[in-house]
């Protein structure tokens, strides 16, 4: 489990043998793992496969490359990086779980002061997990949402979560990872 709460990493190596997919990322400051760790990399649960000169390796298959944008990463590229959750550490987010529902796409990114609103389109069936006011895992960082329509919703990204994240580069047509409320699809499958 994970919260949402992330900070940057670069990816600084990239391996692609046949349908495996590895990544290498710039290890930040104070960040302890080992291997067999799961790491939140872009929203995506992560387990760390190896740990080198300031590295820390993962490998994705198949199915995570095409529900994800893990295939899309580059060399060079920001990715959200965050440890798994402890019993005992602050829930500062919400509850992520790591399993990407869908890919959404950037529509707009507009200016306010010094904040940006970040709208977004996804596949509609999964509108019923969308709520004002709720929350939403967007490349990993857990958001609130600000609108909610049918196959679109809209985010704020504060000037702190534009500095520390990757969501302030993006642009229109970016794909997104997103993962929706863990508590709605509980829910669902209760009541549903």
């Amino acid at each position: 489990m994970f919260t949402g709460i992330t900070q940057p990493s670069k990816i600084e190596k990239i391996k692609k043998s046949g349908s495996k997919f590895l990544i290498c990322v710039k290890r930040p400051s104070k960040f302890k793992t080992k291997v067999g760790d799961s790491v939140n990399i872009n929203g995506v649960c992560s387990t760390v496969i190896k740990e080198t000169h300031g590295k820390i390796c993962f490998e994705y298959m198949e199915e995570t490359l095409k529900k994800t944008n893990a295939g899309d990463w580059k060399k060079g590229d920001i990715v959200n990086i965050e440890h798994s959750l402890g019993m005992q550490d602050l829930l500062g987010g919400h509850l992520i779980g790591g399993h990407i529902e869908c890919l959404g796409e950037v529509k707009k990114m507009e200016k306010k002061a010094k904040s940006r609103i970040l709208h977004i389109e996804y596949p509609k069936k999964y509108y019923k997990y969308i709520v004002t006011k709720g929350s939403v895992s967007i490349n990993g960082v857990s958001l609130t949402v600000i609108e909610d329509k049918k196959g679109k919703l809209s985010v704020s990204l504060v000037d702190h979560t534009i500095k520390t994240t990757n969501l302030g580069k993006l642009k229109k047509h970016d794909k997104v990872n997103l993962e929706f409320d863990l508590i709605a699809k509980y829910l669902e499958k209760i009541y549903g």
